[in-house]
């Protein structure tokens, strides 16, 4: 017996050693691969608008965005916890470090998912078939490649808090649901979620699921309808369309009509699309656990119900960053849970279940996968309108303000003043600008095709307006005069 017990402790160990060294070899795989997609003019301006903001934190500065809305950076969104990551500009100012950390933190959850998943399941195998599983997740690789955003501190977070409810550590439960609450102002709905699994499924943890139930959605409701439109001088969001213009409005349409709100989760080809490679990968273990399945409803109403940002009905963008640390949550749930019933075969269906990850985790890869792209060789290739624009944003001298396309902007945002070419008369001591032939016309906003663009430069270039600091091709940097 004792030979056994000292063997699963063995087993625990170096389980634990590989989960710690694939996350950080995923994290340094992502990292690079984030950062070469970023020297290829692959990112846009949500990048820039975090960027410009927590660079602004690390100067000790109330953070501005003159990129997006002209307005307070928390009067867009509410989250404070990104001031965490100021410090690392001390070190490296710019938004290479934020690409950096957001492969970092997503990929540290494997750590604590390592941890629930041998605490639920006893199996160090099957615990490091789901972490390979979410290495490669497809809605997280989505959220990675997608610029950077405040939403990847989410998953390392709920890992850890939802491993300390398991080890029954109260105390960092009650820290990690105050941290979860300031990384989004959304995220509140989340926290309210997982109180309400406390108080259904926990009998000694009623009084703290009742709290957060109750205190989390009072919290995003605050957020979103006070805080924010308070900071920003009105209220950013659109509405959700016919079902409510605030999410309290929202909740009344619910409460009045359940059954045409939930019908909301299938009215779409899309809606049906995203739920089916959410849960596919896992197997659809998720859904046969409580936790899965009322984690999944909250994120998946939140979503779903929005008709007026339907791009959050699909895996792609950032949307599916929370759901994914809740469906390998759910699947190590259910397959801890249910193996209980057959003992004597336990490691054999465990062992199985973790096979079938796996396999389905490279199935999943085949023609989708954009990580499975360092391999070829041109993703690492440069076309040389890059290096010319590379050029072009070296000369621009520090601390200047300018005005810019949206492919170019996160790489000119470490300053105060950085602003949409659409602005450049009345914005921006300089214009940054690149027309080479084939890009898409949403680098140019609302401005018409590039070639229009073009030709205003060259009229304003021909009345004396602007003055050619560096001009190669069809990339630009010129200085207003006057």
């Amino acid at each position: 017996m004792c030979d056994n017990r000292q063997m699963k402790r063995d087993g625990f160990r170096v389980g634990l050693v590989l989960a710690v060294g694939f996350s950080l070899m995923m994290s340094v795989w992502y990292g690079v691969m984030c950062l070469v997609n970023h020297s290829h003019y692959q990112t846009f301006g949500d990048l820039a608008i975090f960027n410009q903001a927590i660079w602004q934190y690390s100067q000790f500065k109330w953070p501005y965005s003159t990129f997006h809305l002209n307005r307070p950076f928390l009067g867009d969104h509410f989250h404070p916890l990104l001031m965490v990551l100021a410090p690392l500009y001390w070190i490296w100012p710019g938004e290479e470090t934020l690409l950096v950390a957001q492969a970092v933190l997503l990929m540290s959850a494997m750590i604590p998912l390592y941890l629930i998943g041998y605490k639920l399941t006893k199996s160090a195998f099957f615990s490091l078939c789901v972490i390979f599983a979410y290495a490669f997740y497809l809605p997280l690789q989505y959220t990675m490649f997608f610029d950077f955003h405040e939403i990847a501190l989410f998953p390392p977070l709920f890992a850890w808090t939802y491993w300390a409810f398991l080890e029954k550590k109260r105390a960092w439960v009650w820290i990690g649901m105050v941290i979860m609450l300031l990384v989004k102002e959304e995220v509140g709905f989340f926290v309210a979620s997982f109180g309400l699994y406390l108080l259904l499924f926990h009998k000694g943890w009623r009084k703290m699921g009742l709290f957060w139930a109750g205190f989390g959605a009072v919290y995003s409701v605050v957020v979103v309808q006070w805080v924010i439109p308070k900071i920003g001088g009105s209220n950013i969001y659109l509405g959700y369309g016919e079902v409510g213009q605030t999410p309290a409005e929202v909740l009344v349409s619910f409460l009045k009509n359940p059954i045409g709100i939930l019908g909301m989760f299938v009215d779409a080809p899309e809606k049906i699309e995203t739920l089916h490679r959410t849960f596919w990968p896992y197997g659809y273990l998720s859904l046969l656990s409580p936790l899965g399945v009322m984690l999944s409803l909250e994120q998946f109403f939140t979503r779903f119900v929005d008709q007026v940002n339907t791009s959050r009905w699909t895996i792609g963008y950032h949307y599916s960053a929370m759901i994914a640390v809740v469906v390998p949550i759910g699947a190590m749930w259910t397959a801890g849970f249910y193996s209980k019933f057959v003992p004597r075969w336990r490691t054999v269906v465990l062992i199985g279940l973790g096979i079938l990850l796996v396999v389905l985790t490279r199935v999943e890869q085949i023609n989708r996968s954009a990580v499975l792209m360092i391999k070829r060789p041109q993703f690492w290739s440069r076309d040389v309108w890059m290096d010319r624009v590379d050029k072009a944003v070296s000369l621009l001298p520090d601390g200047v303000s300018v005005a810019t396309q949206r492919n170019i902007v996160a790489h000119v945002s470490t300053r105060l003043g950085v602003y949409p070419l659409n602005d450049m008369e009345s914005q921006g001591e300089y214009i940054l600008v690149d027309f080479h032939p084939g890009q898409a016309e949403y680098n140019f906003y609302a401005l018409g095709n590039w070639q229009e663009v073009e030709e205003k430069i060259q009229a304003e270039i021909a009345s004396g307006k602007l003055e050619v600091v560096y001009n190669e091709a069809q990339v630009y940097l010129l200085k207003k005069r006057g």
